[in-house]
């Protein structure tokens, strides 16, 4: 007795070796003036297609699992590609190069108005620390007013400088933040899992 694979499985493969067929298809003719299977991504699609519709009339049909063979073998050299996309030949984790742990990608985002309620600075202020740990470097981004602030330090612009911490990062503005302003701010951060 074999391994079940459920039906959505050989359809998400079909999809997905439908493209990849039309893909070298398309290439063979333009590079080499043809291909040997020209009708391959085509074929595939249709039997998919054919699943597709006998698996929602009735999902228990003895004849679903035959033709789902059928298909898995005309996807036959892109089921590796069709498994590493679906992410079902792979483990799909992230390293954080640093620590060597599993990681998840975030992307925290902080909008304020100063002399808003609850606004994380008041006008005059230089300085902002937004508590998140693991925030990559260089990722800051600040838009005020909905233009994007240049990194630096010149007192002559408005600028920032940030001070990227385990626990924090630290921004420091080049010159006091004015009322009504409108702060939005976009940072990347690696959270452990």
């Amino acid at each position: 007795m074999g391994i079940f694979v459920p039906t959505t499985t050989y359809i998400n493969y079909g999809k997905i070796s439908q493209f990849l067929a039309a893909d070298r298809i398309s290439k063979n003719m333009l590079f080499r003036g043809g291909d040997k299977a020209p009708n391959l991504s085509w074929l595939i699609e249709l039997v998919r297609k054919a699943i597709e519709w006998k698996n929602g009339i009735d999902s228990s049909d003895e004849s679903l699992n035959d033709t789902s063979l059928y298909l898995y073998d005309l996807c036959g050299r892109y089921i590796r590609e069709a498994k590493i996309i679906l992410n079902a030949g792979t483990t799909g984790t992230i390293i954080n190069p640093s620590t060597g742990n599993n990681v998840t990608i975030a992307t925290p985002f902080v909008q304020f108005r100063i002399g808003d309620v609850g606004a994380p600075m008041v006008a005059g202020e230089t300085s902002l620390t937004l508590n998140y740990a693991g925030v990559v470097n260089p990722s800051v981004e600040i838009t005020l007013d909905g233009v994007e602030i240049p990194y630096g330090s010149d007192p002559a612009n408005f600028e920032y400088t940030v001070t990227y911490n385990a626990n924090n990062v630290v921004i420091v503005f080049s010159n006091g933040v004015v009322t009504n302003q409108l702060f939005m701010i976009h940072l990347v951060q690696l959270v452990n899992v």
